[in-house]
Parts: structure tokens; sequence; C-alpha cells
């Protein structure tokens, strides 16, 4: 573990916070104000007297606002399994994956082993 707190990170071994860490907090604050601006829509449509019909924007741009959120994590939900699917489907089909590689290692002749713990010949 590095001393971020996090796993190893892969961001080229510079300090500080990662550009994704930092994507991930935009996102967060970005549905977070969603949800807030549209709960402000929905309680402001309750408490305001109006006209039947003639405030219904207000209604539907807070229920939109606040479903925001929701379907922002149904379609990531819907990407992973069509990624995976995918990635399933090109293993079959005899692609190599870095699952199916043996290590640097191995490449150079030093470790002759593969995943399995079998020795190569």
């Amino acid at each position: 573990m590095d001393q971020r707190g996090g796993g190893g990170g892969g961001d080229g071994g510079g300090g500080g916070v990662r550009a994704g860490a930092s994507f991930i907090w935009f996102i967060s604050c970005s549905l977070f104000l969603s949800i807030m601006l549209g709960g402000g829509c929905l309680i402001t449509y309750i408490i305001i007297p109006h006209d039947p019909g003639s405030m219904s924007w207000l209604a539907i741009t807070g229920v939109v606002l606040v479903c925001l959120p929701w379907m922002f994590w149904f379609f990531t939900f819907i990407y992973r399994v069509v990624s995976r699917m995918r990635k399933n489907r090109s293993n079959s089909e005899g692609v190599a994956t870095l699952g199916n590689v043996n290590t640097v290692a191995s490449i150079g002749g030093k470790n002759n082993t593969n995943a399995a713990g079998t020795t190569l010949s």
C-alpha cells in the first residue's frame, strides 16, 4: 500500500491525488447537487400555491433531477455487464488477455512456470 492510502495505483509514481480520484469527486458532487436541486424543485412545487397544471414544469424538472443519479448508476451497471460479456466472449474465441499471458519474467526465461505452477519447456 502506498502513502496515499490506496493500492498501487499505477499513476506514474507522482505524488498527490490521482486524476481518476478527482473525476470521481466531480461526478459524486454533480449527482449530489442534482438530487438537492431536484428535491428543492419538488418542495417548491408542493409549498407554493398554484393553479392545477400551471407549474407542472417544476414537478417534471424535480423528478428528472432526482432520477438523474439513478439513471447514471443504472447505465453504469449495464455498461459493466456488457463489457464483461464481451470480454468473456473474446476469451472463448482464443484472444489472449492479461489473465492468460505469462509474466514478463517468464518471457525473459528466468521463471519458466505458468500461472498454474507447471514448468514450461
